[in-house]
């Protein structure tokens, strides 16, 4: 949200007469005290539990954030200061929810009523506040989706505050339903059999943790906000060990008592023929075999190669893509050292992605030479190997859509006008990473089928 007049608390009411320095010191002295007192002992966001924020801040627009994008908000909505301002008065996470009102099952008529709408969860990662003008800046990043609870929105201060259940992609929670299953047959304390739910919480559990590795922190008063904008970046300087976080969330959910279990979205979206959940855990096939994994990572490598054609057809229609590559590094990151099959003979990105890695190796040890400031970013060109594959496929699926919706307007005239059939809004509330992966993979077939033959007319 943005206009040309800021909050009119931060801003001078004698807008046809000249301000003082001193006045506009005073001025802004007294919204520092203001803001002092009203934002003061703020508790922040009740921790996560079961894969649930019991009491999450909504803030709706008409427009959907992916997850995986981070960008820079000018914040002169009245609302959304109070929001915003609210939230970094209190510790960290700085969490709120963002909700498209337009393309969501958002009730637009009963504004109390938010059951079931699907929304991405946010975090403030830095904010700026102006001293002489009280301007709002601040740096926000997409973490996840999630679904409201039914019968837990309130309005507090002129906000919704609404309970929300986290939504981890299917393969992730398949990929812990194994060890859920074990936990259910081996730890003593388990009160309750329910595995879905264990492998829920435990994937939830999970993404919280490398949160801090996929979103690296915005720093608004170093940068400006200048090159913030886009795809976030891998957090380089994060060490990643073995953890035993998901272990611990599937534990804490297995000692509640069957009645106090919370069968969400998650549990229903996460269905197997198995319903009384009785089998034994011998009768579950390898982890690693597992078809939705098996799938995914297949959908994945295609999805790369439909991006190495596109790069092809690009290089022989506009010479300038030789030197200006379209794929950002944040996404060049993410591709697989081992996918499931080796690469075709004619892919092209392994060996981009080395040369890079070579320069900015060369750079890093010259940043002194080349008269380059301590606090130059240098972008991962790729992903630590303790980097789950499945996160990896994850955050592609998401962070795609925008690299296509960037390449069709900047390759337009070559192109044509293609309209996205997918909005936003369809790709969050999509449950899976496969579904995204293939979503992905038909488009960019599209498209190539179309430049394949702008090709063909340009040769004959």
């Amino acid at each position: 949200p943005s206009s040309k007049r800021p909050y009119a608390l931060f801003y001078n009411p004698r807008e046809s007469e000249e301000e003082s320095a001193d006045a506009t010191e005073a001025r802004m002295e007294s919204v520092r005290r203001l803001q002092k007192s009203y934002y003061v002992n703020e508790p922040g966001i009740a921790p996560l539990q079961h894969g649930v924020l019991a009491s999450l801040p909504i803030w709706m627009e008409d427009y959907t954030e992916l997850p995986g994008l981070q960008r820079v908000m000018v914040v002169t909505d009245p609302q959304l200061i109070n929001l915003a301002l609210k939230i970094v008065a209190g510790p960290r996470p700085w969490y709120f929810g963002h909700v498209n009102k337009k393309d969501s099952d958002y009730d637009d008529v009963d504004n109390d009523n938010m059951d079931s709408t699907i929304g991405t969860l946010m975090q403030i990662s830095d904010y700026s506040l102006d001293k002489a003008t009280g301007t709002l800046e601040i740096g926000i990043q997409a973490l996840g989706r999630f679904c409201a609870i039914e019968g837990t929105t309130v309005n507090v201060a002129g906000m919704k505050q609404v309970g929300v259940e986290l939504l981890p992609d299917l393969e992730l929670v398949e990929a812990h339903y194994h060890s859920a299953k074990e936990a259910i047959a081996t730890f003593d304390l388990a009160l309750n059999q329910n595995a879905k739910g264990a492998a829920c919480a435990g994937a939830v559990a999970e993404a919280a943790e490398w949160h801090e590795y996929e979103f690296e922190p915005m720093k608004l008063k170093k940068t400006d906000g200048k090159g913030d904008e886009g795809v976030s970046r891998l957090n380089a300087k994060v060490e990643s060990s073995p953890s035993t976080v998901a272990s611990d969330a599937m534990e804490e959910y297995l000692i509640q008592s069957p009645d106090d279990v919370y069968e969400g979205e998650c549990i229903l979206s996460f269905g197997d023929e198995d319903e009384d959940d009785s089998f034994e855990i011998n009768e579950l096939p390898p982890l690693e075999e597992t078809t939705m994994m098996v799938q995914t990572f297949g959908l994945e490598r295609d999805v790369w190669i439909q991006l190495d054609t596109l790069l092809h057809y690009l290089r022989l229609l506009d010479p300038l893509t030789n030197t200006n590559m379209p794929i950002p590094s944040q996404v060049l990151a993410l591709l697989p050292k081992d996918p499931p099959k080796p690469w075709p003979a004619t892919f092209t990105l392994t060996k981009y992605n080395q040369k890079m890695k070579n320069l900015q190796s060369l750079v890093t040890r010259n940043k002194s030479k080349l008269l380059l400031d301590k606090e130059t970013k240098l972008d991962t060109m790729e992903a630590t190997s303790e980097y789950p594959a499945l996160r990896r496929s994850r955050r592609l699926s998401y962070i795609v859509w925008v690299l296509v919706e960037d390449l069709l307007s900047m390759y337009s005239d070559l192109i044509g006008e293609q309209r996205m059939l997918l909005s936003r809004q369809d790709i969050l509330e999509m449950t899976s990473i496969s579904q995204r992966l293939f979503a992905t993979r038909r488009k960019l077939e599209d498209i190539n089928t179309v430049l394949s033959k702008v090709v063909g007319d340009e040769e004959g």
